[in-house]
């Protein structure tokens, strides 16, 4: 019996299927924002890890924008490091 809880695999499933339907994330920085490793000589031995910023820009920033509209995210709490600096006490 399968639960019905949304999980972490629920978010992989959901970016995974967003990158591949809007067809304008390449599939190596898909595949290394969901965590998995990158097949082939040229990207799986020769390069390195996709820069975050590079990875913000491609798919974290325009799915936000996707999903603002679909999701009532108004009652969350903002992290402290949000906003890109670092706490005072840091």
């Amino acid at each position: 019996n399968k639960s019905k809880r949304k999980d972490f695999h629920s978010f992989r499933h959901t970016i995974g299927h967003w990158c591949d339907q809007i067809g304008a994330v390449a599939e190596k920085p898909a595949a290394r924002y969901l965590g998995h490793s990158t097949g082939g000589i040229t990207y799986g031995t020769y390069s390195k890890d996709t820069a975050p910023h590079i990875l913000y820009e491609q798919i974290t920033m325009p799915f936000t924008e996707y999903v603002r509209p679909l999701l009532d995210i108004e009652g969350l709490k903002q992290s402290k490091w949000a906003g890109g600096g670092f706490p005072k006490d840091a």
